[in-house]
């Protein structure tokens, strides 16, 4: 089953769409280095496997890589490599939009029309052509499909560089399709390496338990048991009993509370007098009695005395208030005088405040119309000189117009006859007797005439007269052109100035009308000043500073009477004030003078006086009451809840005595009560450090038995690693060293050095040595076999790698694909390698996809195959970035010579 046709689209170098014909037995990819040949086997590899095995890198950075970075990144684009084989389309995919790679999208359509989509429906589909029966993990049947079909360059540079056996083994493994089992040994190993540090961290914790037994042993603490059970049975409490703590800390409470007590009570008798120490509660209850029903007689004699003072000081005040009324009515008498002066003094006719108004009435009125003939005045002043200057304005104005009409009208008569002389020499005259000179010369010329064609007279020159006659008229011409461009000129300079002289006229006659309108504005303005009622013609004949001063006197006049009428108010209000206050004082007192009511009030003091005497006697003996009644009830209310009611007829200090008592005891019931408490805290510290004890005993133990499960796994695994890495490190050895290997024979034919050495593979876990042996049967003695790396060439090297590939690839059953894919096999090959390598490519019975960058192996290729080479198609790859058009297809015919 070959491949048909491969086509790839944006894929790395690739620009467009492009289309690989793959129809025929050999496909040979010729370009220079970079050109997009081992891209061309990436396409391949991608399509079938989604990854490309020398890329490093996750799927989504490999789209990056892949995606051909010369299309500008603004632009969406689609990355697709499609693959078609037997009738069967498999296309992988994906669209770069905006520089951001989208969805992979993988699907084959089979040739009988169904469609299978996603990597593991791609694998089963691929698989029913040959490996069905074989079970593989995920991805990786795809991968075996690479390495079994594709040898990449990389490859071949790993085996050939490798410098030890280790390398050199995952080398060999790769070329052989085995990556994937080196990858899962290496997972192998670091789950091996997981399982040791977790014994190792399962040994340090059971360490930590072990310390820490011993640390919790030593904090136990010292107990006796004996002298808390005697201390519990002395205080009452059953060692039994299920809340123990709970009860003592009760009981502890019970006794500080009962000790407060008595203490509050000390503390206030302490602070009794001492006349109060030696009574009873009952004793201070009956003296409190005494007291109070003493202060109530004192209330009210205290009372009595507050009403007495008080309408005393109302007699006193009101007499008071009379004796300045006197005071008051003699000052406004006087005020009156002075006001009546002063009224005297403004000098006005008027008597009465009915006159004063109706004169003010009128002063205001006048004062109005002054004020507005003065506004008028004012505003005709201010415009007369403005008005005088638009007016005289518009008389030279005037002039000035009519003297530029005069200017343009002299200026359109000179315009006028100017015009006149340019019409009357409009036909050009003397143009036209040259034109007709030039036309009888032609005619002269034509008929070599030597006579006039017009007057017929007889002329030997008389070509030569008329040329003398026309440069004549000519120069004749040119002097007369002269003229009458200075009239032109002259004519366009009084059409200018026409326009100029008309703009003036123009622009003074708007100027004009502005004056017109000023001076109208001014009239009507005026005009309607004087339509108003308040205008006077008599006054707006005065000058400006006259009616200032009508305005000032009018002023003066207006501001006499409103103070007249002032003081005239004021008079009439104090003497209504005097009237008030003499009813006031007849009515109320029946004291008609001044000397009557200071006897009074004098008569009153005194009382007043004695009254209040006696009032201060009350009030402090009231304090000294107050002060003995609230210090007995303080007493007796903190008493009545220091002592017990069958306390009450008991003396105070005999009370004291007892409580002292008391507290020494309840003091000694505390500490005993507390030495319990320590011991049950020992007790309990002690018993939870030996349950802490007993579960890290369990955890420890619990620790030690995971160990032992991990020890063994860690023995099973490593046996099983040993074992496999035996069988495989063996298998492929094995496989190299069998009895006429494929790979032996391919590489003794390839092998520039014919001998009758021959290669050994050695295999040792995850290495593989390989060994020259020039005699196979004593290759086991010393110096019978030497390192294939010292012996053998770059070149020797390259054809072992080869070898080893076209072996894998001839025996793989892995699919029913028949093609051979091989990137540039040349490398580090002398020209008896490239010779012989020509041999062994065309001995394949399968497709055949080779690149080259060395024109002269594809030549020599082309020679050797010259008897198939119908069945050859050559690719040149002309640029480093290739697009349908820089990709040449090359066919031979069968009776054309190579």
């Amino acid at each position: 089953m070959n491949i048909e046709r491969l086509i790839i689209k944006n894929f790395k170098n690739y620009m467009g769409e492009v289309t690989f014909d793959l129809s025929k037995e050999v496909i040979l990819l010729y370009g220079a280095n970079g050109f997009g040949k081992s891209s061309f086997f990436d396409a391949i590899e991608w399509c079938l496997t989604g990854k490309i095995n020398r890329f490093d890198g996750s799927e989504n950075e490999l789209k990056y890589d892949i995606a051909n970075k010369r299309i500008d990144n603004d632009e969406s684009f689609e990355v697709s490599v499609t693959l078609v084989f037997d009738g069967n389309t498999l296309i992988r995919y994906f669209t770069m939009t905006n520089g951001t790679a989208g969805n992979l999208q993988v699907r084959i359509i089979s040739k009988d029309g169904n469609v299978h989509t996603g990597q593991e429906q791609i694998e089963a589909f691929l698989k029913m052509h040959t490996a069905d029966s074989i079970t593989y993990e995920r991805g990786s049947f795809s991968k075996l499909l690479k390495q079994a079909y594709i040898l990449s360059q990389d490859q071949v540079t790993d085996f050939i560089t490798s410098e030890d056996a280790k390398e050199r083994y995952k080398a060999l493994a790769n070329i052989m399709g085995l990556k994937s089992i080196l990858i899962e040994f290496d997972n192998f190993k670091k789950v091996l390496k997981g399982l040791e540090k977790n014994k190792e961290k399962l040994s340090e914790q059971v360490n930590v338990l072990e310390k820490a037994i011993i640390d919790k042993s030593e904090t136990m603490l010292s107990f006796e048991e004996e002298k808390l059970v005697e201390l519990l049975e002395k205080n009452g409490i059953p060692f039994s009993e299920k809340n123990l703590n709970n009860n003592i800390e009760n009981k502890i409470v019970e006794r500080l509370n009962r000790k407060n007590f008595l203490e509050n009570y000390i503390e206030f008798y302490n602070s009794m007098e001492d006349k109060q120490k030696n009574s009873s509660l009952l004793d201070l209850k009956k003296k409190l009695n005494v007291y109070e029903s003493r202060r109530e007689l004192y209330l009210r004699k205290k009372e009595k005395a507050e009403n007495l003072l008080e309408r005393l000081s109302n007699k006193i005040k009101s007499l008071s208030n009379l004796e300045e009324n006197f005071e008051k009515v003699y000052g406004l008498k006087n005020e009156v005088s002075n006001l009546q002066l002063l009224l005297y003094g403004l000098n006005i006719e008027e008597s009465n405040i009915e006159e004063l108004n109706d004169s003010l009435e009128l002063l205001r009125n006048e004062k109005v119309e002054i004020e507005y003939n003065l506004t008028v005045v004012k505003f005709a002043r201010k415009n007369d000189p403005v008005i005088k200057n638009t007016k005289n304005s518009i008389v030279s104005t005037k002039s000035r117009i009519e003297s530029i009409n005069n200017r343009l009208q002299k200026n359109n008569r000179v315009l006028a006859k100017i015009k006149g002389i340019i019409e009357e020499n409009k036909d050009q005259v003397l143009a036209r007797l040259i034109s007709g000179i030039k036309d009888i010369q032609a005619y002269t010329d034509k008929y070599e005439l030597n006579y006039c064609p017009v007057c017929s007279s007889q002329k030997d020159n008389l070509s030569n007269d008329i040329v003398k006659n026309l440069n004549y008229y000519l120069n004749q011409l040119n002097e007369e052109s002269s003229y009458y461009e200075k009239v032109i000129r002259l004519s366009k300079y009084l059409e200018n100035r026409e326009q100029k002289l008309s703009d003036d006229i123009k622009r003074l006659k708007r100027k004009q009308d502005e004056n017109k309108n000023k001076i109208k504005s001014f009239e009507n303005e005026l005009a309607n000043y004087k339509s108003s009622s308040l205008f006077n013609e008599n006054l707006f004949l005065y000058e400006q500073s006259l009616l200032e001063e009508k305005l000032a006197n009018k002023l003066k006049e207006i501001n006499k009477r409103q103070e007249a009428v002032e003081i005239i108010l004021k008079i009439e209000k104090i003497l209504s004030d005097i009237s008030n206050f003499e009813k006031t004082s007849k009515v109320s007192h029946k004291i008609k003078s001044i000397e009557e009511v200071e006897e009074s009030i004098n008569k009153n003091k005194i009382r007043k006086d004695f009254v209040n005497g006696k009032y201060i006697s009350i009030v402090s003996l009231l304090k000294v009451l107050e002060k003995d009644i609230s210090s007995i009830k303080l007493v007796i209310f903190k008493l009545q809840n220091l002592i017990m009611e069958n306390q009450y007829n008991q003396n105070f200090m005999e009370i004291n005595n007892m409580a002292l008592e008391s507290i020494k005891k309840i003091d000694v019931e505390i500490d005993e009560l507390n030495l319990i408490k320590e011991l049950l805290l020992k007790q309990e510290m002690n018993s939870s450090i030996i349950k802490q004890i007993t579960s890290i005993t369990e955890k420890q133990v619990s620790l030690n038995f995971k160990i032992s499960k991990l020890v063994s796994y860690i023995n099973l695994l490593e046996k099983y690693k040993e074992e496999k890495q035996n069988y495989i490190g063996n298998g492929i050895a094995d496989f190299l060293n069998r009895n006429h290997s494929t790979v032996q024979r391919y590489f003794r034919y390839l092998n520039p050095i014919p001998s009758n050495s021959e290669l050994i593979f050695e295999g040792d876990e995850e290495q593989l040595n390989i060994k020259v042996a020039y005699n196979k049967e004593l290759c086991d003695r010393p110096g019978g076999k030497s390192n294939a790396k010292n012996i053998l060439s770059s070149g020797q090297l390259n054809v072992l790698a080869i070898s080893i590939f076209l072996a894998i690839n001839k025996e793989q059953q892995l699919h029913s694909l028949n093609f051979v894919g091989i990137d540039d096999p040349i490398q580090n090959m002398d020209d008896i390698n490239q010779y012989t390598m020509c041999d062994v490519l065309n001995s394949i019975e399968k497709q055949l996809i080779i690149s080259t960058h060395d024109i002269n192996f594809l030549r020599l290729f082309i020679k050797k195959n010259e008897h198939r080479k119908n069945n050859i198609i050559v690719y040149n790859l002309k640029s480093p970035y290739i697009s349908s058009d820089k990709l040449e297809m090359i066919e031979f015919e069968s009776h054309r010579a190579i």
